[in-house]
C-alpha cells in the first residue's frame, strides 16, 4: 500500500523506488491511497506501473480499480457507513475453484472437509470440485456439467464462501448485515449465527439434492433465460407467455425468467423480435418457478430438523416482502419458500444502501456483483480486494460505495 497527501504526491511515490508502506499503519483520512493484491513481486511491479499510468491519466478521479488487483481512492470513505457481506449463489462455480485457498488457508480446507462428510456413499465432493486437469473439450464439458448439478454446486459454493468468511472473520472482519443470492441466503444465515456449522453443511447438501431430484412422471424440468432489460420491460414482454415467469431480478437491466422449455424458447424468440437481447441459460431446471415446487417439501423436512436461531445481525431476504427475525417458525418458512419464489437481489442491495451500508464484501467462487453498473451519478467504486483463491472473476471482493449501488450478476439458484 502507498498513501500520500494528494494524487500528485502519491504518483511521485509510485514512480519512485520507494517500497510500499506497512498496510497495518493508519492512513490519514484525507490521504490518497493505493492498495495492490499480487501473487509475487513481478505481478506487484506490473500492477504498480499500471496504477501509476491510470492515476497520471485521471488525477481527479475519486477512485478506480484495475482488474488484476489495484485499488485507488482519493480519500477515505465518509465515516458512519455500514459494512455488508454478500454471498454467492449457484452459477458462480467453476472446476478447481478454491484449490489454492484450500491448500493455503486452513479455514477453507476445514470447510471443504466438513461439506464432504455429507457425501457418504456418493461420488466424493472433492473429485467433482477438484477434478483432474482436462486436456480436451469433451472432458472439460463433462466436468463442468457434473459440478453444475445442484447437489454438488451448492455444497461446494457454500464451503468456499464459509471458509473465506471464517478466515476474514478471524482477522477481525465483522459485517453489520448480510445478503446472499438465492442459495447464498443459506450461507448468509450461517454467517449471521442462525445456523451452526453442522446444520449449515447438512442443509446445503439437502437443498441441492432436493432441487436435483425429479418428480415421477415429470418430463420437462424447465428452462431459464437471461433478459437484458429492466423489470418493467420484461413484465410487458411476458404478456401472452403464461408459462414463463420472472425468477431473478439481478440488476436494473438484467432479469432472469423461467418456465417450460419450449415456452422459454418461444419467449427468447419473441424478445429478439422486439429488439431485446435474451439468451437461454445452461441450467438443469427452471429454478424459482413451479418446476421446482417438488423440492420445497423435501428441503422443508430437512430445515424442520435444524436448529434455526434468530440472526445476530440483519439478514436481508431475497423474497419480496419477506424478512428474518426472532421467530424460528417464520424464519423456516421464509428459507424453504424461497426455493420457488422469485429472487429480488438487486432491490435488496438498494435496500441495504438506503439503510446506510457503504462497503460490500463478496464471498464465494465468483462475484455476486461482477460490476456495479448504472449512470455515472449512481456508480460505485471498488476500493480494495482480498482474493483467498484466484479464479475467473476473483473472490472475496471488497466494494465501497459513495452513492447508490446497482448490480449486474449471473443467474443463481
Amino acid at each position: 500500500m502507498w498513501h500520500a497527501a494528494g494524487p500528485e504526491a502519491l504518483l511521485a511515490l509510485l514512480e519512485s523506488d520507494e517500497p510500499g508502506q506497512d498496510p497495518d499503519e493508519p492512513v490519514p483520512a484525507a490521504h490518497a491511497r493505493l492498495a495492490l493484491v499480487a501473487r509475487d513481486a513481478e505481478e506487484a511491479a506490473t500492477l504498480r506501473r499500471a496504477a501509476a499510468a491510470r492515476l497520471r491519466e485521471t488525477p481527479d478521479a475519486d477512485g478506480f480499480a484495475l482488474p488484476r488487483g489495484a485499488y485507488y481512492r482519493r480519500r477515505a470513505l465518509d465515516g458512519g457507513g455500514k459494512v455488508a457481506a454478500l454471498f454467492a449463489g449457484q452459477g458462480s462455480q467453476y472446476v478447481g475453484m478454491g484449490a489454492r485457498a484450500a491448500l493455503a488457508v486452513p479455514p477453507v480446507a476445514a470447510a471443504f472437509d466438513a461439506a464432504a462428510r455429507h457425501f457418504a456413499g456418493e461420488r466424493p465432493l472433492g473429485r467433482v470440485v477438484f477434478a483432474p486437469t482436462a486436456f480436451d473439450e469433451e472432458t472439460r464439458e463433462r466436468q463442468e456439467a457434473q459440478l453444475r448439478r445442484t447437489d454438488y454446486a451448492q455444497p461446494a459454493i457454500g464451503a468456499l464462501a464459509a471458509g473465506q468468511y471464517r478466515y476474514l472473520n478471524g482477522l477481525g472482519f465483522a459485517p453489520h448485515g448480510v445478503l446472499g443470492h438465492s442459495y447464498g441466503e443459506l450461507t448468509a444465515l450461517w454467517a449471521a449465527g442462525s445456523l451452526g456449522d453442522e446444520d449449515f453443511f447438512r442443509l446445503s447438501r439437502a437443498r441441492g439434492a432436493a432441487m436435483a431430484a425429479r418428480p415421477e412422471g415429470a418430463e420437462d424440468p424447465g428452462a431459464m433465460a437471461a433478459v437484458k432489460a429492466g423489470l418493467d420491460r420484461v413484465t410487458e414482454l411476458l404478456a401472452g407467455h403464461d408459462d414463463v415467469v420472472v425468477c431473478n431480478v439481478n440488476a436494473p437491466e438484467q432479469v432472469v425468467v423461467g418456465g417450460g422449455t419450449e415456452a422459454v424458447r418461444a419467449f427468447v424468440a419473441a424478445c429478439a423480435g422486439a429488439g431485446v437481447a435474451a439468451r437461454e441459460l445452461p441450467v438443469a431446471a427452471a429454478f424459482h418457478t413451479r418446476y421446482v415446487t417438488h423440492a420445497v417439501e423435501e428441503f422443508g423436512a430437512a430445515v424442520a430438523s435444524a436448529r434455526l436461531r434468530a440472526p445476530k445481525i440483519p439478514v436481508f431476504a431475497n423474497t419480496p416482502g419477506a424478512s428474518y427475525g426472532k421467530r424460528a417458525a417464520a424464519n423456516r418458512e421464509v428459507l424453504v419458500g424461497q426455493l420457488a419464489a422469485p429472487v429480488h437481489f438487486a432491490p435488496r442491495v438498494r435496500e441495504m444502501y438506503d439503510a446506510g451500508y457503504r462497503v460490500f464484501v463478496e464471498f464465494g467462487p465468483g462475484r455476486c456483483c461482477p460490476a456495479w453498473s448504472g449512470p455515472p451519478s449512481t456508480a460505485t467504486t471498488t476500493s480494495s480486494c482480498s482474493a483467498p483463491t484466484p479464479g475467473p472473476a476473483g473472490t472475496a471482493t471488497v466494494r465501497s460505495s459513495s452513492s447508490r449501488p446497482t448490480c449486474s450478476s449471473w443467474v443463481c439458484r
